[in-house]
Formats: structure tokens, sequence, C-alpha cells
């Protein structure tokens, strides 16, 4: 199980800088329009469509790779947030569901939290 642990967490950190900077891309070649208010002409569907995928890119990759270190460093509170990712990633086909499905399959085995011990 420990090494389901570390690919978990190796993947967890390379999705989650995928994400940020697709993310970070997508809000680049946006103009920064889904931060301003405009009038209801200047925000269209498209718009507005963009940059809910760009805000779910940022909050999974920021997430994911939160969860993949603390995964690393087997932090207890690393199984809630790997699994809070996990069920945001099952939203971002393909490689966010792939590694979502893999996370819940991971974290829900038996004796899992003898593996995350508490700081002592």
């Amino acid at each position: 199980m420990e090494t389901h642990i570390t690919r978990l967490a190796n993947a967890s950190l390379a999705l989650g800088i995928l994400h940020l900077a697709a993310g970070t891309l997508m809000v680049y070649l946006l103009g920064g329009s889904t931060f301003r208010f405009g009038s209801a002409e200047e925000l269209t569907f498209l718009t507005a469509m963009a940059s809910l995928l760009s805000l779910l890119l940022l909050v999974t990759g920021a997430a994911s790779i939160l969860a993949g270190v603390w995964l690393r460093q087997r932090i207890p509170r690393a199984r809630i947030t790997a699994l809070s990712a996990a069920f945001f990633l099952l939203l971002v086909v393909p490689l966010g569901t792939t590694l979502g499905a893999y996370a819940i399959w991971v974290l829900f085995q038996d004796g899992i939290e003898s593996h995350f011990h508490p700081r002592a």
C-alpha cells in the first residue's frame, strides 16, 4: 500500500502543476475578463463557461499539490484533503477522472489510516 500512496502523491503533484498551468493560461487568455465586472453584453456564455473551467482548474490544481505534498509526508489530514480533491477531480475529464478514481480506490482501502501517523 505504501507504493500506491507514493504513486498517488506523485501523480497528484504532477496533475496539480498541470492544472495550475492550464488555469493560469486560461485566465491570461481571457484577459482577466472573469475578474472584473462589466455589462451583461460583455459577459457571454462562453466567457462564463471558460471562467468556471479556469476556476475549477486552479482550485483542483492547488488542492492536488497540497494533497500530494501531505501524502508524501504522511500527514494525517492528507487523506481527507486528497479525498476532497479526488471528488472534484472526477469532473475534469480524462486525467482528473482517472486520478480521482485511483485516489478514491487507494484511500478507501482497509487499514489505510495506519499509514498516516500524527506528527510527534
